[in-house]
């Protein structure tokens, strides 16, 4: 996006996400799903998540956070909609059909972002995809630490509600799907009322790091679920919290990166790290849970500690970033 090719990859984005759902709908074997959903269509939500965000971010630079967290609020949408939409056709006209209409809803929305997503102009330069100064820099190199042990343990719960409400629980698979929806509905609160918190009050860093605290106390409290109304407490809880990092951590690394030409670079060098993480946490978590013989305990101390370690580094690197704003405010008033 910094080098002016945003369009290029919106449509290569686009392409690999369509050709990966539609594909899912006509696989008979397991590589099948792996490839079409693990790789093309990974591929094609990693192209178009990071520039579009990045894309946002260059709009705005007052209420840059809440802005962000209208863009980002898609995202329990499609965790609302989609599992309605399975729910309610797969009895009916079968699993094929089914994605097929899920692919279909993304075409709608494929085109609604080709008719406004549009790139400001800035004064280009052929520089590097990546920008290794970057982490020269103590703010952004352990904020990118942060995001990445954030991010190590924030999706556990996303990956391990439903079989917890099952094994567990013992709570119906209608049941255990319900949960998922409302670990994303209360995202849509989660990511706009933070936000707009971050803009209005506190700003993005200060707001941004109890949440990260409060995911990381949530997940170890879920050490102590043993009822079904603990258990629904806990997803709303934690869907509150895990929503506002989400939504806060892109915004608040925007603002870590004054020259708006290079945002989208700098941002996707994060997402980068934290790719790793969220792809390596879920499946750590599931060997924990079978060294455990299918108790949760391990997981979930796992992923809190590593939210808590995430807590410490961003910390830190706001500790930073507060001295070097003292130290830019200062040089001004000794000239």
């Amino acid at each position: 996006m910094d080098g002016g090719h945003f369009r290029s990859i919106l449509f290569v984005g686009c392409g690999f996400q369509l050709l990966g759902v539609f594909t899912t709908s006509a696989i008979s074997q397991y590589w099948q799903l792996i490839l079409a959903q693990g790789i093309v269509q990974g591929i094609g939500n990693g192209l178009l998540f990071t520039p579009c965000i990045a894309l946002v971010s260059t709009y705005f630079t007052e209420r840059r956070a809440f802005a962000l967290s209208l863009a980002a609020c898609g995202a329990p949408i499609g965790g609302i909609v989609f599992p309605i939409i399975s729910r309610q056709l797969s009895p009916s006209i079968g699993y094929p059909w089914t994605i097929r209409v899920m692919g279909f809803v993304m075409v709608f929305n494929t085109l609604v972002i080709f008719a406004l997503a549009r790139p400001r102009q800035f004064k280009r330069s052929k520089g590097p995809l990546v920008d290794p100064r970057a982490f020269k820099e103590p703010t952004y190199a352990l904020f990118a630490i942060g995001i990445f042990f954030t991010l190590w343990g924030v999706y556990i719960a996303y990956f391990y509600t439903t079989t917890f409400g099952k094994e567990v629980m013992h709570i119906s698979e209608s049941g255990s799907l319900t949960l998922l929806m409302i670990l994303n509905a209360v995202g849509i609160p989660g990511r706009v009322v933070p936000a707009y918190l971050a803009d209005a009050y506190f700003g993005t860093f200060n707001t941004l790091l109890p949440f990260v605290g409060g995911a990381g106390i949530m997940l170890f409290a879920w050490t102590g679920v043993h009822s079904r109304a603990a258990f629904y407490v806990f997803v709303i809880l934690y869907g509150i919290c895990a929503n506002a990092v989400q939504t806060l951590f892109p915004s608040t690394l925007s603002q870590l990166t004054p020259d708006l030409s290079k945002v989208a670079s700098r941002v996707g060098m994060v997402f980068t790290v934290g790719s790793v993480a969220c792809l390596t946490g879920p499946p750590i978590a599931g060997v924990l849970i079978d060294l455990g013989d299918g108790d949760y305990l391990y997981a979930q101390v796992f992923g809190g500690s590593a939210v808590f370690l995430g807590f410490l580094f961003l910390g830190l690197a706001r500790r930073f970033q507060y001295r070097q704003q003292r130290k830019e405010h200062r040089e001004p008033q000794q000239a």
